[in-house]
């Protein structure tokens, strides 16, 4: 594993590892830190909410008396945990301000692909500070501003940034390392994105920020990686690939090469870079986002692609999140106790992210994936099992966390089970399904596809994202732990798919991924 690494490390330049973590950690900790930021202050924001809608009703003369105390009326700690459930209009604003980011990541996804292929990647990445700058902003003001309407305005646009970030860094990361390094500085993206979870998750903990005052504080921080990213981008070259063959600009093209290549490989790359240009032009040629349907091998590569990458919210990750805090409360911790063991998760996510980075050239995707949505199978099918004994006979005072299961000792373990279920879960998510599907989906096409294929991936993972946190709530009301049955289907559907149809692409160039591709769709017709 160590030996893997340093051959990484040995071809790699200051510049390509630099702009490596520039990029990684403008788009993929912006990305994680806005997208979790949001759910460790639910109950302080609902009640700020409350605060605004009951001025509203007092200032109204017409205002009932019922509606009045439905959300003036000053809850207990008790009372509190159940406010979203008790408030139905609550829970809808509550729902657009968490779910409306993923809107915006389909809109940010699409909207991007024209600029990228005409203005390039380093200027996609720095036009796009400009959303996630503003959307944090907004964010952070709101408060003051006494508005909610302004948090659903800054979590859209937000979410148009961050998807950006996602599509854009992909691309640029796989454009700018050698095959060796793909899967190393493709995943290091993940690896960021989890910290930037962790750090909103730390950072919003009721004991911390996660307070009636420190939530505003906690989205301004958000502004951060959006800054950084902009000022230090600007010393970091553009592709070679997108300078030589997109824009025929050979002395630009060379020059980022030496900047991104040591001594021993430049020659040879350069080699390669001027064949494709020569010999590959129709495969360069820029594809749009139509011509990827209309085309029908490029349509075959496109649904592999987005079927993996929705596996990404799909199949579980979001559900097991939502439902974790409530395992932790019925295996005996307090509200607070539960809250930091849900910090715990992403700290063993992280270090599961960081052991793929090191093992995916090793290893290769196909494998790491076959392990994860297997691993992902087992458990869920348990978390099933244990979700309808954990409901049927132990239940818990999610204020207090005190757990009945005390009252039925044979059931005792299904708490114990399920929470350590729910860390093994994420240990196998983290292991491939959660990361290495936008590393295949950019090594899967040519230069002249990918900026496309990649821009309507991401587009599909965000749509997914918007579905399950609408969806799943609802679902999980109406059949409780039984609703985990759907991600086993689902799941199952995934390790015979990806066993069939998703090749290895650990050390080949994308043409000779794509030529394996077009072996086997060809193979298909004839069949």
């Amino acid at each position: 594993m160590f030996k893997a690494a340093r051959k990484v490390f040995k071809e790699t330049t200051w510049t390509l590892f630099w702009s490596s973590v520039v990029v990684s950690f403008g788009s993929g900790f912006f990305h994680g830190y806005n997208k979790e930021m949001v759910h460790a202050p639910q109950t302080a924001m609902g009640l700020w909410i409350r605060e605004i809608e009951c001025r509203k009703r007092n200032a109204s003369r017409s205002t009932n008396g019922s509606e009045t105390e439905l959300w003036c009326k000053v809850l207990s700690a008790k009372e509190q945990e159940k406010m979203f459930d008790k408030n139905p209009v609550l829970n809808v604003i509550w729902t657009g301000i968490a779910s409306v980011y993923a809107v915006g990541g389909v809109v940010g996804a699409l909207a991007i692909f024209p600029v990228v292929q005409r203005y390039g990647r380093k200027r996609a990445l720095l036009l796009n500070s400009i959303p996630c700058m503003a959307g944090s902003l907004t964010l952070s003001l709101a408060y003051m501003a006494k508005s909610y309407w302004m948090l659903v305005a800054g979590r859209l646009i937000s979410g148009i940034g961050a998807e950006i970030c996602a599509c854009v860094s992909e691309i640029y990361l796989t454009e700018i390392s050698t095959v060796k390094q793909r899967g190393f500085f493709g995943t290091l993206r993940a690896v960021l994105l989890l910290g930037g979870q962790l750090t909103a998750q730390t950072m919003g903990h009721p004991d911390i920020l996660g307070t009636a005052t420190g939530w505003p504080i906690l989205f301004a921080f958000s502004l951060i990686p959006a800054v950084l990213q902009l000022v230090f981008l600007l010393f970091c070259p553009d592709t070679p690939s997108y300078l030589f063959l997109d824009q025929k600009n050979e002395h630009k093209g060379k020059e980022a090469l030496k900047r991104f290549r040591t001594a021993s490989v430049y020659e040879t790359e350069l080699a390669e870079l001027e064949y494709k240009q020569k010999v590959d032009g129709d495969a360069n040629k820029p594809v749009s986002l139509l011509g990827l349907w209309r085309d029908p091998f490029l349509r075959h590569c496109l649904l592999v692609s987005i079927v993996l990458n929705m596996g990404i919210e799909l199949l579980g990750y979001t559900a097991i999140l939502i439902y974790s805090t409530s395992i932790f409360i019925a295996s005996g911790l307090n509200l607070s106790a539960a809250v930091t063991a849900t910090i715990g998760t992403t700290v063993l996510m992280l270090m599961a992210s960081v052991l793929v980075a090191l093992l995916i050239d090793r290893c290769g995707r196909r494998v790491l994936l076959l392990i994860g949505y297997t691993g992902m199978l087992v458990i869920t099918s348990t978390v099933t099992v244990l979700a309808a004994l954990l409901e049927k006979y132990v239940q818990s005072d999610p204020q207090s966390g005190e757990s009945s299961a005390k009252q039925n000792t044979p059931f005792i373990w299904t708490t114990y089970t399920s929470a350590s279920c729910v860390y093994l879960f994420l240990v196998f998510y983290s292991l491939g399904p959660g990361e290495i599907p936008q590393v295949l989906a950019s090594e899967m096409f040519t230069q002249g596809p990918r900026a496309a294929a990649m821009c309507m991936s991401a587009a599909f993972t965000a749509l997914a994202a918007f579905v399950i946190s609408v969806v799943f709530p609802f679902v999980k009301s109406a059949i409780g732990g039984y609703a985990f049955v759907i991600f086993v289907v689902l799941q199952v559907n995934y390790v015979v798919f990806t066993y069939f149809k998703v090749p290895e692409t650990k050390g080949k160039q994308p043409e000779e991924i794509v030529k394996t591709l077009r072996d086997e769709w060809e193979k298909g017709k004839g069949e």
